[in-house]
């Protein structure tokens, strides 16, 4: 089966929008676990420091 050039094309750049978008989605999927994860150490460390901060 024959493609034209201009179909080829059109192909290349749908597939490569597609590839574009999913890196996107895979980058603030990434920040937003980085931003979770930080929340959390950053909690835990200040429960920590207060437990120390209480005992006698």
């Amino acid at each position: 089966m024959k493609l034209l050039l201009q179909h080829r094309i059109l192909i290349g750049y749908i597939i490569l929008i597609a590839v574009i978008g999913s890196m996107a989605a895979i980058m603030f999927y990434e920040r937003n676990r980085v931003k979770y994860r930080n929340a959390y150490f950053s909690n835990l460390e200040r429960r920590t420091d207060n437990r120390y901060r209480l005992q006698p």
